[in-house]
C-alpha cells in the first residue's frame, strides 16, 4: 500500500479542498480555539486527579 493512498485523503480533509483557502483557515482557527484548549483542560484534570489519588511523591 502506498503512503500516497493514506496521506492524500488526510491532507484534503485538513485543507477542506484541493488547495489552501478560506475553509482551511476556518478549520485551523476552530482547532486552535476550541479543540486544543479542551484537550488541555482534560489532561490537566486527569493530572490533578492522579495527584489527588496517588499523592505527591517525596524526595528521592
Amino acid at each position: 500500500m502506498s503512503l500516497k493512498l493514506i496521506f492524500h485523503p488526510l491532507v484534503e480533509l485538513l485543507r477542506g479542498s484541493a488547495s489552501v483557502g478560506q475553509s482551511t483557515l476556518t478549520r485551523f482557527y476552530s482547532l486552535h480555539t476550541f479543540v486544543l484548549p479542551l484537550l488541555t483542560a482534560v489532561f490537566m484534570l486527569m493530572h490533578f486527579l492522579m495527584i489527588r489519588k496517588q499523592g505527591i511523591s517525596g524526595p528521592l
